[in-house]
């Protein structure tokens, strides 16, 4: 396991915590290069990869949603605070984090690759953990022994090496391109992140 540590300038008392999203964020690395191969190759980590890099993301802005209300409102009133923000969709999440964090500076630009990415990464990893209730016929000129056949429909039969490259950019974009600049304390517009002050005044 992994930790941040940071200390509170309250009562000098030094608290960490524990930092998941490293970890499976390795996981995502060796189970892409695994998935060279073809199409079986696919078919045998594409679920466990696109999970994995969905509980990347989340642990990630988990993390730094705690760590940020935690540095804002103290040991005593945080945790009341996060619940509200662990409850969000994941879509939700990743969109809010930047304005929560910046305290409305800054927000997500829509039209933003990354974005869009993360979108689709979500909505993939729902396509496999939320399968649709529907029944499929089988044909086969095989009596005993049916050819087997899969659902034509099925998400790990369109999922591709190149997708599962995309969604691992686009989780380690939205890091590099928030969550780092706010661990160094100076936060600069993006092709992911916008100045709210800066639009409102153009608008």
């Amino acid at each position: 396991m992994f930790t941040i540590e940071f200390v509170t300038e309250r009562d000098g008392i030094e608290y960490s915590k524990w930092v998941a999203s490293i970890h499976y964020e390795k996981i995502c690395d060796n189970l892409i290069s695994l998935m060279k191969g073809g199409r079986e190759k696919i078919d045998d980590y594409g679920l466990p990869f696109t999970i994995s890099l969905v509980a990347a993301l989340e642990s990630n802005l988990n993390d730094w949603l705690i760590i940020d209300t935690f540095t804002k409102h103290g040991p005593k009133n945080y945790e009341n605070i996060v619940n509200g923000y662990m409850g969000m969709s994941m879509k939700n999440k990743y969109r809010s984090a930047v304005a929560i964090m910046t305290d409305n500076h800054f927000q997500i630009i829509e039209d933003s690759s990354v974005i869009k990415t993360l979108d689709e990464l979500i909505e993939t990893r729902n396509k496999f953990v939320h399968a649709k209730p529907r029944f499929y016929s089988k044909v086969s000129k095989h009596t005993h022994r049916p050819k087997k056949q899969r659902a034509k429909d099925h998400p790990l039969q369109t999922l591709k090496i190149s997708d599962c490259r995309r969604y691992l950019k686009a989780v380690k974009d939205y890091d590099r391109l928030f969550f780092r600049q706010y661990d160094q304390g100076t936060i600069k517009e993006n092709q992911m992140i916008k100045e709210i002050e800066s639009m409102i005044e153009n608008a």
